[in-house]
């Protein structure tokens, strides 16, 4: 958020400048006398729709006594991760939380203000720690670095010098939170100056200039250094460091998990959640080990083992008694635990655990506990991936130049036997393609390939009559990638209320709670306008409109483990293949622009979400029984070594899988291209089917490798079902096999 003016030259009176503004003989407008705080659950907000001479949204946060305000062009967005810009203009009244009315022309704001959406505020996770950090607190404010955003990590060190973890838990637990140093190492937002943009060793620069002399005791800046990444984790781990961060020096800054940054650890670490524990044995009070697991996509918690050491007296007594205060009667684990003395809790406590590794049946081995983590919520908790020095090295190499861009003079053709290739532009200002005015056709979306934006769009007009008989009309999920695929991507799934042509909004009732817009797009048109917010990847759910509920296709998602051959990944395909025709289905191949491959069945649309997947599931985990040495139905990342997992969670209402002909955001701007079966092979190259050579290949192309893919329609019988050893569903036709057209 752009601000206008500092917060320092508003403290005499932060209603002054609302006050002046207006005529309160004239508009009806809360006059604003006073600042005062309101009693209640917490800070409220607004968002008032404002149709002044240009409609716009106006967003309130309440903070000390007024309205802290700013105003959204675009309006807010259903979707979290997407940006918007907003300005921030005067204070407001608190009073103005609840006004709606017009405001007479010739008045400053005039025209019609309606509250669009009002309710409370907090901090992240619902927690604020101001009041438990007080001297911390003091210490910050000393440093008069007003209107900042700084970011860092606080902790307490042991007796050898080295941060304990458990010992900040107990600082917490006592009180004593004058033994907490908070190390500062990142700065988005410093002294009024937005600095999220700049790369990380810039923001850094400047914030250690900004502490120069006034760091020490509670705060102190966190140094950085290049070179043996190596080298340097090994010192880390022989000195007893948890490890170290790796992050590239010309980052934006960002929120959450990132490929700018990586972990880089002495000893396995991790957060898991406590759904449990055992009784204690011999003289140990309290308990004697943490049940603990890890949550899927799918939102099942897991079983990942029990954590029996790493209590001080101290943690064991005041864990025990949370753990008394969540108890419950059934197990949260997706599979009970074997074992006597269990006891259960309601998992939502976060414990941070160290481990030596895993044993074969995926359960930790050698687990410590460390320390709760009161800031992570629960819900949020899954396997993380390690990354190794290596890449972290990598990490340190500039980003890949653009190529310069070639143009071609091949004209474009709609004809489904002859599309062109997409051509590499130089304009700048505004094209048109499909009668879409694409700005900034000139920004590169692909660096190593040369590729921009208008290139992009090209490529989806050139292809269309192959892309749209799959993207039409579905249910999707957007990555939007505004400033290039390597860059900052982000996933779209809502719509708000401005939409271009061609793309349409549907309800989507998840539960009686959860109630969502999403989007589908009817037409080429609507495609191209993706493409000009920034679109790259379109995703496609496996139901079409109107029947969002009604799923009509299966995709086997094959993801290979690391380093799998890909003749490997083939003879799986193959396989799936082989155990879907002795079902009685026909099934269709595709690249995943990726390493995998997909294995899809079109289905005649009837049966319920929940049956689909099961019945993928069914598939996926009759492949691990019979061919253990090849395949896994477990995503957990231990479980792939050497194997495939069989992805059956694509199956269900919401998630999506990349659409037929849709490009990726990865090197080398790959697509997701539809195969025949004799074409799948060791020697094909997934790799060589790219934004610049797809078209070519439709262009000699003798006929659609998915010519029958319409004409199929299949319908999962009770022979099916049981041939998998399922019980089939209550509803089951009772012919051995149907192919229809809907």
């Amino acid at each position: 958020m752009k601000r206008s003016e500092s917060d320092k030259a508003r403290a005499g009176d932060p209603l002054a400048r609302y006050r002046a503004m207006r005529d309160f003989g004239t508009t009806p407008e809360p006059g604003g006398d006073t600042v005062a705080v309101k009693a209640g659950d917490g800070p409220t907000f607004t968002v008032q729709r404002h149709a002044a001479r240009r409609l716009h949204y106006d967003f309130r946060l309440e903070l000390d006594g007024v309205l802290k305000s700013w105003a959204a062009p675009k309006g807010p967005s259903l979707d979290p991760s997407e940006r918007r810009l907003a300005v921030e203009t005067e204070d407001h009244p608190l009073d103005y939380g609840d006004f709606e009315g017009v405001i007479p022309a010739r008045q400053y704001g005039a025209g019609e203000v309606v509250l669009w959406d009002r309710g409370r505020w907090s901090t992240d996770n619902g927690q604020d720690w101001t009041h438990r950090m007080p001297q911390l607190v003091t210490a910050l404010a000393a440093l008069q670095l007003d209107d900042s955003w700084l970011d860092g990590e606080i902790v307490v060190n042991g007796d050898d010098g080295l941060p304990d973890f458990q010992a900040l838990q107990n600082a917490f637990a006592q009180g004593a939170s004058g033994r907490i140093v908070y190390y500062l190492f990142d700065a988005p937002w410093l002294s009024g100056d937005e600095l999220a943009a700049l790369p990380l060793v810039e923001r850094k620069h400047r914030l250690a200039a900004a502490l120069a002399g006034g760091e020490g005791g509670a705060s102190v800046y966190s140094e950085h250094f290049a070179g043996d990444v190596g080298a340097a984790l090994e010192q880390a781990c022989h000195l007893g460091l948890e490890g170290l961060i790796g992050k590239r020096g010309d980052a934006r800054y960002g929120s959450g998990r990132s490929c700018s940054w990586i972990k880089l650890k002495c000893r396995p670490r991790q957060e898991f959640v406590i759904g449990g524990y055992t009784e204690p044995g011999g003289a140990r009070e309290g308990f004697g080990a943490l049940l603990v697991g890890l949550y899927d996509d799918a939102g099942a918690l897991n079983y990942a083992g029990k954590v029996g050491t790493g209590f001080d007296r101290e943690t064991l007594e005041r864990l025990a008694r949370q753990l008394a205060a969540l108890e419950r009667k059934d197990s949260p684990f997706a599979r009970k635990p074997r074992g006597a003395g269990q006891h259960w809790v309601r998992p939502a406590l976060v414990a941070e655990v160290e481990y030596a590794g895993w044993t074969r049946d995926n359960l930790l081995r050698q687990a410590a506990f460390a320390g709760l983590r009161e800031d992570k919520p629960a819900n949020t908790v899954q396997d993380e991936i390690p990354l190794s020095p290596q890449v972290a090295a990598e990490m340190e190499q500039p980003p890949s130049q653009a190529k310069s861009p070639r143009r071609q003079k091949k004209k474009p053709s709609t004809e489904r036997g002859g599309p062109a290739k997409p051509r590499a532009s130089s304009e700048s200002g505004e094209v048109r393609v499909a009668g879409i005015v694409i700005t900034h056709p000139e920004r590169v979306v692909w660096p190593d390939a040369g590729l921009t934006k208008a290139d992009l769009a090209r490529y989806y007009e050139d292809i269309a009559p192959w892309l749209l008989p799959h993207v039409a009309s579905r249910p999707l999920s957007l990555l939007r990638c505004p400033d290039g695929s390597e860059a900052e991507c982000f996933f779209q799934r809502h719509m708000g209320q401005e939409r271009p042509d061609g793309v349409e909004s549907f309800i989507w009732e998840a539960s009686s709670k959860d109630r969502r817009s999403y989007l589908y797009v009817t037409s080429l048109e609507g495609v191209i306008g993706m493409v000009q917010r920034g679109v790259v990847e379109f995703h496609t759910w496996g139901s079409t409109m109107p029947r969002a509920d009604r799923p009509d296709r299966i995709t086997i998602d094959l993801d290979p483990g690391p380093e799998l051959a890909w003749a490997r990944v083939v003879e799986a395909a193959q396989l799936v293949r082989g155990l879907l025709g002795e079902l009685g289905i026909a099934s269709f191949v595709k690249t995943t622009g990726g390493k995998g491959l997909h294995v899809v069945v079109p289905l005649r649309r009837g049966p319920q979400w929940a049956d689909v997947k099961r019945f993928a599931k069914a598939v996926a985990t009759h492949l691990a029984r019979i061919l253990p040495d090849r395949f896994t139905a477990n995503m957990a990342r231990n479980q792939r070594a050497g194997r495939i997992f069989v992805d059956y969670l694509r199956n269900d209402a919401g998630a999506s899988a990349i659409c037929a002909y849709a490009a990726r955001a990865r090197p080398g701007a790959p697509v997701s291209t539809p195969l025949a079966w004799d074409e799948l092979g060791p020697e094909l190259k997934p790799g060589a089917f790219t934004v610049l050579t797809v078209a070519d290949r439709l262009a000699r192309l003798r006929e659609d490798p998915w010519r029958d893919y319409a004409k199929q329609r299949f319908v999962l019988t009770g022979k099916m079902w049981e041939a998998l050893g399922e019980t089939p569903p209550r509803k089951t036709p009772n012919q051995a096999e149907q192919r229809h057209s809907d």
